[in-house]
């Protein structure tokens, strides 16, 4: 084959290109600090971080799901634990009140602390946790438990009369849902006539009725009720309990998949500084030395040697 000047010449060029080329996406590299713009660059590396980005996407958000579950969780075990302290103090009121010694007046401030304490349960009853009614089932937008002007009575909103419990539940995973509230009638109770069983406020108001009549045999009477409540509250909480142990595990879990999966991403899609560096810095020699090399395969022609 005849080697001519101008295949020299047109080879020289290509390859020059070439090195300017592969020294461009260098820096294109070191600049954007990822080994890829394009899918072509590397499809199989680009396959994988589009991957494990939708995974990071969704371990983000069941994060934020977990988190929010957790707190739901909390504020109801405060809640519950402070109702736990109101019953608590309202057996030991009871306890006095039974006395047969105790005069009415004593009769009647034990029965004024057990109607605060009683306000104090609707209060709770109403707790919200970012504007939203925990004890209301599905109806978070409305308080649960209202307090009638007339007689002073306690109506329950926001539940389905206790025939199915309304969960509100978290998404934390891939087929993962857990509920983090419990309804007011399960945690007060609801009227059972046929059992003679009672909601707590309609306990409380026998139980001030008694006390105002200083009828003491029907205040102890109510003790057995009152324990009734109190070990009602307990098991619900044991239970939002153990939802909290749940869902702060899982929690742990997707924090640390965040941390393990962004790390593959990083190993996936970011360059290393001192290797692109050093990259670079070839190429750039590469560069240089292939323009010093040109410059001697252009400059020889014919003419030259006519002279």
């Amino acid at each position: 084959m005849r080697v001519t000047n101008n295949m020299m010449i047109d080879n020289m060029l290509m390859d020059l290109n070439n090195n300017l080329n592969r020294m461009m996406q260098t820096q294109k590299q070191m600049s954007s600090g990822v080994k890829f713009k394009a899918p072509s660059d590397d499809p199989i590396a680009v396959s994988r971080a589009l991957i494990l980005k939708s995974i990071l996407h969704d371990n983000q958000q069941y994060t934020k799901n977990a988190q929010d579950g957790v707190s739901w969780l909390d504020l109801t075990d405060t809640a519950l634990n402070q109702l736990t302290k109101d019953l608590q103090r309202v057996r030991e009121l009871a306890v006095q009140g039974s006395n047969g010694t105790l005069s009415k007046e004593d009769s009647f401030s034990i029965a004024q602390e057990i109607q605060q304490i009683r306000d104090d349960m609707v209060k709770i009853g109403n707790t919200t946790y970012a504007g939203r009614y925990i004890f209301g089932g599905y109806n978070t937008q409305n308080p649960p438990l209202t307090v009638q002007p007339s007689d002073g009575t306690i109506t329950y909103r926001g539940i389905n009369g206790g025939v199915t419990p309304q969960e509100i539940e978290f998404e934390v995973g891939q087929g993962i849902s857990i509920p983090v509230n419990v309804e007011a009638y399960q945690v007060f109770g609801t009227r059972d006539s046929a059992n003679g069983k009672n909601d707590i406020f309609t306990d409380l108001d026998n139980l001030i009725d008694a006390l105002n009549k200083g009828d003491t045999q029907a205040v102890s009477s109510m003790l057995g009720k009152i324990d009734d409540h109190l070990n009602n509250v307990l098991a619900v909480r044991a239970d939002i309990g153990a939802r909290q142990n749940r869902m702060q595990l899982i929690l742990d879990r997707l924090q640390d998949d965040n941390l393990n999966y962004t790390d593959l991403l990083s190993k996936t899609q970011d360059v290393d500084i001192a290797e692109i560096s050093m990259k670079l810095a070839n190429d750039q020699n590469v560069y240089i030395a292939s323009l010093m090399l040109g410059s001697k395969i252009i400059m020889p022609t014919l003419v030259e040697f006519i002279r």
